[in-house]
């Protein structure tokens, strides 16, 4: 997600940022944005595996799960 991964003469960040801008704002944009470093991966990936699979893998890859539980944690302590 951050480019970090690219390979060599991939996309700028704000190349991808600008693609992404583009598609969204188109009249009838697309339900699924599909741009970037093994975009296509994700999109086959997507049409074998189950969601809930995929789901759990990006959350681990992107570090979303972390995020999860840290904020989960402020909500009970707020609740506290």
């Amino acid at each position: 997600m951050r480019g970090e991964t690219n390979p060599p003469g991939g996309h700028t960040r704000e190349r991808w940022a600008a693609g992404v801008a583009r598609d969204l704002l188109q009249p009838r944009p697309s339900r699924f944005i599909r741009r970037g470093f093994l975009a296509w991966t994700m999109m086959v990936a997507s049409l074998l595996m189950p969601v809930w699979l995929i789901d759990w893998l990006f959350t681990r890859t992107t570090k979303l799960a972390e995020l999860r539980r840290i904020v989960q944690s402020q909500d009970v302590r707020k609740q506290e």
